[in-house]
């Protein structure tokens, strides 16, 4: 009786679920692995700390986002019409906060590019 609901009803979670519990921790530690990996290589070739916490927490964003989504899909999961509805609503706020984004990406390429210094009139 224990043996035939381990079968049936319980071997699917220790099957499916465990592992991607088990994958998402080991890749949310990689991942943070990763970002500092990152940042040691990102304060060698640039100097600006803004510069290098932009791009490490960037990265470490992205990773965590493909992450979500790869265990979700390895879980059995249709990550497809997920990323479809991110992708559309994603669309949806970028073209209705196109002057408040533009602003941010002038923000960043003035962080980046640095065109005005101290002591300018």
């Amino acid at each position: 009786m224990v043996q035939d609901y381990l079968m049936s009803e319980a071997f699917p979670i220790f099957r499916v679920y465990i592992p991607g519990i088990l994958m998402f921790f080991i890749g949310w530690w990689l991942t943070n692995k990763v970002a500092r990996l990152s940042v040691v290589f990102l304060r060698k070739v640039s100097e600006d700390s803004g510069i290098v916490t932009f791009l490490s927490s960037l990265l470490k964003f992205s990773l965590r986002i493909i992450l979500v989504l790869v265990v979700m899909s390895n879980m059995g999961f249709n990550v497809s019409s997920i990323v479809a509805a991110l992708t559309a609503s994603l669309v949806a706020i970028g073209i209705s906060l196109k002057d408040s984004l533009s602003n941010i990406v002038s923000g960043i390429v003035l962080v980046i590019n640095k065109p005005i210094h101290v002591g300018d009139f």
